[in-house]
């Protein structure tokens, strides 16, 4: 719990990213038979 603790701490004290830096245009190419999950079809 502690590591835990101290690794959020340190994320929370960085600064946010310049908005410049963000993707939005990200996209992946449909993984065959992803979705539904198998076994959960129906």
């Amino acid at each position: 719990k502690k590591e835990v603790a101290a690794i959020a701490k340190a994320a929370e004290a960085q600064p946010e990213p310049d908005p410049s830096e963000l993707w939005t245009d990200v996209y992946a190419h449909p993984i065959e038979g992803a979705y539904p999950y198998p076994g959960k079809v129906g």
